[in-house]
């Protein structure tokens, strides 16, 4: 890759001058706010105006990541950041010449290219705990308690990456949403940095794959240069927001409401934006799910339903939002790594190898990853359906075959009141007659082995019986609290978010499809404490974590996307718009995020915009603002071809506004020449 990174040397340099103010800022802000011709654009407008309070009064604090942040912002040329890099190298006496390329860095969203609350009185981002962990990290120091301070006075968690990778980009990795896509690329998918040692955990998978060449780059700096020319990242041409540090507000909320509904124009980026947040709240793509409500969609769908199964028999089954809840409810106290293969709703059973005690079939199982059983006289029969030739041992090898599923948890039975090993059931079943009596395989990651644990308690009082396979009455977090025990701590566990994302939230009847779960969802009401029987409950199973009543664990946050113009809006009634707290993106939120900051839209940014402005101004003026149009409606454009995109995309939405109206096509094309900047005689009304 040829790139000169003249920047690092820079930065680096950069980084050690400005410890000097770490315990005096005063100067530090009187520089910046100087007035120097290096904070300044060519026409002689202040690049840095927009580093003041609330109330418009200029800062008298800074923090070191916001000076970094000051070139290395959206909007600002390539010229204007090499002038404000000279401006300190000059105020500094740098030796290291300012940057002649800025290859691999990425930059903050433009709208809030500072890292410290407008309010320090009302939130405060601990500007001093910032200057720490900076100081640490320039000194090559340890950083994990500074860190983790850092993170829980409201530091936006990818934005930190990219913090620090401007200071050491040798050491330290960006995980901005370019980078994570990038590198899930090279099955990179889990981002729990919600601690220190979870990043850690990152950057240690990254540099193995760079040490194995899984990953074809050499330092951190070439990764990230990949990344951002990379067109494969964003196939769907949907928009990248370089920081979600401008997200901090709407995080805020989230974090306090656990419920929000994202409410505003068609086209605004609302679905996008909501997967956004839940990676920006700590989330990875293990623990989000995303639904769309529909007017079909129902309690058997969301919560859990009777569904027929072969046979002419039925089952209670699971719907998505519950399965999703035993999920996160697993993830609050077991680590990251015990819960990788396991599947939405696991089931734990108890297994024998070869009795109990010691013998040479459970040493072989525990050696080798796997479980076996025997019953070697009925050969490899499929035992999913029932079989008249089969009566001993006919439900513990349609267990073993068919109802244990890949990602089940096994409970190996060592004794009648001991367990001596713990795993999650990786391949599905296999006959090898080499296997002798004990020829019926199953693959398993072991979690934990050669333990002795009793499990008189966890399995519900009841000692482990003669049966070779059953479904036992241990839940799959106490099975996991075993295998975690026995484990080296990590804590990536901790308060790791589960993010559901309900699309079009208000196209279902939401009393249906939400049944006894309205009270349940409140944030006053998460946990044990909100617990609720379902209309179900006496169908639970034992060994099913709601067995003595549903609740939703305290990790899980629900997004709600809607259109404020949409037909279904009033089904949203009053007792569910109170659970959640509502925010509204705007056409002009939606230019800005889509459009502006959005690096491979190749169209004309500013024509857009125009046209954006002229017609949603039009539009507001007769139906108001939730019915104007957002920017996503323009990454259709091809070419710059405007009429193309009118036609295929804008102009059938629009005459549903005017439907029924005697001159309806008038007043479209009207708005047609609105669009254009062209003179029509027609009034819209």
């Amino acid at each position: 890759m040829e790139t000169q990174f003249t920047w690092i040397a820079f930065y680096k340099e950069l980084s050690l001058k400005l410890l000097q103010f770490k315990n005096d800022r005063k100067p530090l802000v009187e520089f910046i706010q100087s007035g120097n011709d290096g904070f300044k654009n060519l026409t002689g407008k202040s690049l840095v105006d927009y580093l003041h309070m609330q109330d418009g009064s200029p800062i008298s604090d800074i923090d070191p990541f916001s000076v970094f942040a000051i070139f290395n912002r959206g909007r600002i040329t390539y010229q204007n950041r090499q002038n404000i890099c000279n401006a300190f190298r000059a105020h500094l006496s740098i030796n290291a010449a300012a940057p002649s390329d800025f290859d691999g860095i990425p930059i903050v969203d433009p709208r809030r290219s500072f890292f410290f609350t407008w309010d320090l009185n009302r939130n405060p981002y601990i500007i001093a705990d910032m200057w720490e962990l900076y100081e640490h990290v320039v000194k090559g120091d340890e950083i994990e308690e500074c860190y983790d301070k850092v993170l829980s006075n409201g530091f936006p968690r990818n934005s930190l990456t990219m913090a620090l990778y401007w200071l050491n980009p040798d050491k330290y990795m960006t995980l901005d949403s370019r980078s994570r896509a990038f590198l899930h690329t090279y099955g990179i998918t889990d981002y729990n940095i919600a601690s220190y040692k979870g990043y850690v955990a990152v950057l240690n998978d990254i540099k193995e794959k760079i040490h194995n060449k899984s990953i074809p780059y050499t330092r951190f700096a070439e990764i990230s240069y990949a990344a951002w020319l990379s067109s494969s990242i964003n196939p769907s041409n949907e928009p990248i927001m370089e920081n979600s540090s401008s997200y901090s507000d709407i995080i805020t909320l989230l974090e306090t409401n656990k419920n929000l509904i994202l409410t505003g124009a068609p086209g605004t980026g609302k679905t996008h934006m909501a997967m956004e947040l839940a990676h920006e709240l700590g989330a990875d793509e293990k623990s989000i799910r995303k639904v769309q409500f529909h007017p079909s969609y129902d309690y058997t769908d969301f919560v859990e339903g009777i569904r027929p199964m072969d046979g002419g028999t039925f089952k209670r089954v699971d719907g998505e939002f519950k399965e999703f809840c035993k999920r996160a409810m697993l993830a609050q106290t077991t680590d990251d790594n015990l819960m990788a293969g396991l599947n939405d709703n696991p089931k734990v059973w108890k297994v024998s190898l070869k009795g109990t005690g010691d013998n040479e079939i459970r040493r072989d199982c525990l050696d080798n990853g796997y479980i076996r059983i025997g019953w070697p006289s009925y050969g490899d029969l499929d035992f999913t359906e029932y079989n008249p030739n089969v009566t001993e041992g006919k439900n513990v090898l349609k267990a073993f075959q068919s109802a244990m599923q890949i990602g089940d948890i096994v409970v190996s039975c060592y004794s009648e009141k001991e367990t001596d090993a713990v795993g999650i059931v990786t391949g599905d079943y296999e006959y090898d007659e080499k296997g002798g009596d004990y020829p019926r395989f199953r693959a398993v990651r072991w979690l934990a082995k050669d333990i002795r644990e009793n499990i008189l308690e966890i399995n519900g009082g009841k000692r482990f019986t003669l049966s070779t396979v059953y479904l036992s009455n241990i839940k799959p977090a106490a099975a996991l609290e075993i295998a975690q025990k026995h484990s080296a701590p990590t804590q990536n566990h901790i308060n790791k978010p589960f993010v559901f994302i309900i699309d079009e939230i208000n196209r279902g009847e939401l009393s249906k499809i939400f049944g006894e779960l309205f009270g349940a969802i409140e944030k006053d009401y998460r946990g044990i404490k909100g617990r609720v029987r379902t209309q179900y409950q006496n169908m639970i199973q034992e060994g099913d974590p709601f067995k003595e009543g549903f609740y939703v664990p305290e990790n899980v946050y629900i997004i709600g996307t809607m259109n404020d113009i949409d037909r279904s809006v009033e089904s949203m009634d009053f007792a569910m718009r109170r659970r959640f707290t509502w925010k509204e993106v705007t056409a002009a939120d939606s230019y800005t995020a889509i459009i502006e900051n959005n690096n491979e839209f190749a169209g004309n940014k500013t024509e857009v915009k125009q046209r954006m402005e002229r017609l949603n101004a039009e539009i507001e003026k007769r139906f108001g603002r939730a019915y104007q149009i957002g920017a996503a409606y323009f990454l259709n454009l091809q070419n710059n071809d405007f009429e193309t995109l009118w036609k295929n995309h804008l102009e059938g939405l629009l005459f549903e506004y005017f439907r029924g109206e005697r001159d309806a096509q008038q007043k479209v094309d009207a708005l047609h020449a609105i669009y254009n900047n062209e003179p029509s005689d027609t009034n819209i009304g």
